[in-house]
């Protein structure tokens, strides 16, 4: 895998060119294997912060209410969608037996921080509105790890005090790329610092952005009060160390949080379902801790 994921990066002559950055991230589309049944797959839209706001929903065998997972894609804020996510998010709907609701959020550089984040937090607050929810998570893997922990921040702020758990599945929270593993793990794992590097600068508007806790939650002064946090990690990823202090950080903050490192895995595994027995495993623990969480809201 990594070898064509490097085949395909030869063609790359500047790290930031996003039309070349978003062809080259089909390549990873390839690792995913067949799609898993579930009950029903709808697109549908509601009201977003800048006009409609599309979100999948993936919705299980299940009876009238049942549980929901909001779900945020990967892809440095710049790249990924709903179709490039979906065999994860169905394979997370089945395995948990719950609603799934996948976002469309703006992406950067055409839209830039707070977007992403502001169409996230919309779509949390139309699954709160939904009669037939019985309890809510959020759920997202690398930049959108990123938007998860950063909407159980914004919900902590506004009193919104019902979110069941937050996921973050390999999350970013460093912009100024210091973390050992950034430079231990800088090239040969798939993602590099460079593209972390060329990521952040599209996502952020201004230097003053990257002390902001809802772009950085690792500049929260103070996390207590979030929900409580299922923190995956890989051990071959360089945000594997940005991932664990965050985890620490919620810790010291008396925030219930688990933290789980899959040895030998590197940044995106859990998407690779065609390829990787360890991605199933990962997407059936988030599942069970999920499915505990939520025993406590309904």
């Amino acid at each position: 895998m990594l070898d064509e994921i490097a085949a395909g990066r030869l063609s790359v002559s500047r790290p930031c060119d996003i039309a070349e950055l978003r062809r080259l991230e089909q390549i990873e589309a390839r690792f995913s294997g067949p799609p898993q049944v579930v009950a029903s797959v709808s697109d549908m839209d509601i009201d977003g912060p800048s006009g409609p706001l599309r979100i999948r929903l993936y919705s299980p065998d299940a009876g009238p209410s049942f549980p929901a997972v909001m779900f945020m894609h990967g892809g440095g804020w710049a790249l990924g969608s709903v179709e490039l996510s979906d065999h994860l998010c169905r394979a997370l709907c089945r395995a948990s037996n719950m609603l799934v609701a996948s976002v469309d959020y703006r992406l950067a550089p055409e839209h830039p921080f707070p977007a992403g984040l502001e169409d996230s937090f919309a779509a949390l607050l139309w699954l709160h509105g939904q009669p037939d929810v019985s309890a809510i998570a959020v759920c997202g893997e690398s930049a959108g790890g990123n938007l998860a922990a950063a909407i159980a921040l914004v919900a902590r702020e506004r009193g919104l005090d019902d979110v069941a758990l937050q996921v973050l599945i390999y999350p970013a929270f460093d912009p100024g790329l210091r973390e050992p593993s950034m430079e231990h793990l800088a090239t040969g794992y798939g993602l590099t610092q460079e593209d972390m590097r060329c990521f952040w600068d599209m996502y952020l508007q201004s230097p003053a952005d990257a002390a902001n806790p809802h772009a950085s939650p690792l500049r929260a002064g103070d996390l207590a009060g979030v929900a409580p946090a299922f923190i995956l990690t890989a051990e071959y990823d360089p945000l594997v160390d940005e991932g664990e202090r965050y985890a620490r950080l919620l810790q010291q903050s008396g925030v219930q949080v688990t933290a789980r490192r899959y040895d030998g895995m590197i940044h995106g595994f859990v998407s690779y379902l065609g390829r990787v027995d360890a991605a199933q495993a990962a997407i059936d623990e988030c599942a069970r801790v999920l499915s505990e969480a939520m025993a406590t809201q309904t």
